[in-house]
């Protein structure tokens, strides 16, 4: 859906409208192990406070708020403290009442949302699927070309690993064009309930009626009436390093102090040092001038925190793009087995594909905050899982690229042995069902 606006509801929920066809509010509220996002961030703001208080009074001074690092924002950019605005006692001190009021008032909350149009690289990859999808290009598709999709994809494994990344799709989309939305598309209406952490689950309610929505390995997925859009979403989220970050900056401390405290001139007129120097005066928490080890680790350790409670969540349309839904373990690559979902993949009645809206939790768009680099994240390798069933001799040889299944172009034999061995009909075969026979 195009032309999304969003409404904010309160800082763990918010609604996003869509303005198209008509405004239809649609609300997010997100919690973790049931529990308010606004705790832990309430958590971490105290201890914003308590590492910026030198007097240990509890409060921050005129000083100590000119010391507290910018807070980041969802666009990206940063929002400085400021006594004038934040001291609304006016008794010269802002306490963590007056600090969570600034921050409310800033938009610097656990939860914000955004909404993203589909890109062109969303488009390309929509032409790519529907193209495999509809074989013989007239609108329409049918269960037989449903069922061969994955086959036709083959052609973009351009190293022939029997994967399909990302870069090889892209690398073979020359035509750019889009899913349209037609008059009977129907837009998503509900209240949407998300909880992370140890047992995730997800609801919606519409018109006051709730229901639980299907988790599968971490995402769930809900389809309006007609089939033609379909919301989707992990329920699980990726954190900058922090911790990798905080290993190397101690350890340019240490080497460059013998083990010892380093002071700021030292720091300023070596180069190879530079890498402290934006966040000397942040992790500097006694103000004594020489910045220690633990103070340092401490310091990286609320920055990481920072992050930890901070939710970004983009409501991306993908339009028929659905190499993100496709791609379980997020490796930037589609398997052999991740392409045996093409087959199921939602279409209307009358065999359309239909339309994807994700809502991903992304990090925030910075770099770097209060001196501390800010890594992207890294991607994900897959493993895969190792078979039950004992494979046999004549299997492993022919797996070329041992992800423990046999393609049909791996497979040395002829076709109809290779359909007798797949017997769950997924155009694979796996370990079990070769030991079958």
């Amino acid at each position: 859906m195009r032309g999304w606006a969003i409404v904010f509801a309160s800082v763990c929920s918010a609604a996003i409208a869509a303005a198209e066809p008509s405004p239809v509010p649609l609300q997010l509220e997100v919690t973790k192990n049931g529990e308010s996002l606004q705790v832990a961030f309430d958590a971490f703001l105290a201890k914003v406070i308590a590492h910026f208080d030198a007097d240990g009074d509890g409060q921050l001074s005129v000083r100590e708020v000119e010391r507290v690092f910018p807070f980041p924002l969802a666009t990206g950019k940063f929002a400085a403290l400021q006594l004038a605005t934040a001291d609304t006692s006016a008794d010269g001190q802002v306490d963590l009442k007056e600090l969570q009021a600034w921050c409310a008032k800033a938009q610097i909350t656990p939860l914000t949302q955004a909404t993203a149009a589909a890109t062109a690289d969303d488009q390309r990859l929509a032409t790519i699927f529907v193209t495999a999808l509809d074989a013989d290009g007239n609108g329409k598709i049918k269960p037989k070309e449903w069922q061969t999709a994955a086959r036709r994809l083959q052609q973009f494994d351009l190293n022939d690993d029997e994967t399909l990344e990302l870069k090889e799709l892209l690398s073979g989309s020359r035509v750019s064009v889009d899913l349209k939305r037609t008059a009977k598309d129907e837009p998503i209406r509900y209240k949407l309930r998300l909880n992370l952490g140890d047992v995730p689950s997800a609801s919606l309610e519409i018109e006051n009626e709730k229901q639980s929505l299907p988790i599968e390995i971490q995402r769930f997925h809900y389809a309006n009436n007609t089939k033609s859009v379909i919301l989707s979403g992990r329920l699980s989220r990726e954190l900058p390093n922090i911790a990798n970050v905080a290993e190397f900056l101690v350890a340019q401390l240490e080497g460059a102090s013998s083990g010892g405290g380093l002071k700021k001139s030292a720091v300023m007129s070596d180069e190879s040092l530079a890498g402290l120097r934006d966040l000397f005066d942040y992790a500097d928490r006694n103000q004594d001038g020489l910045l220690m080890a633990a103070e340092l680790r401490s310091y990286c350790e609320l920055i990481a925190e920072g992050l930890a409670v901070r939710y970004y969540v983009v409501l991306q349309d993908r339009g028929g793009n659905w190499f993100s839904f496709l791609d379980i373990d997020g490796d930037q690559r589609l398997s052999a087995k991740e392409l045996t979902q093409l087959r199921s993949l939602p279409r209307t009645e009358s065999g359309e594909l239909a339309r994807l809206q994700e809502l991903e939790f992304r990090p925030l768009p910075i770099n770097a905050w209060g001196g501390v680099p800010i890594p992207p994240l890294a991607r994900k390798k897959a493993v895969p899982a190792k078979p039950k069933a004992t494979s046999p001799a004549w299997f492993v040889s022919q797996d070329r690229n041992g992800d423990f299944y046999l393609s049909r172009r791996e497979f040395l034999g002829p076709v109809a042995l290779f359909e007798s061995l797949d017997a769950n009909d997924d155009d694979l075969i796996d370990a079990a069902e070769a030991a079958a026979k």
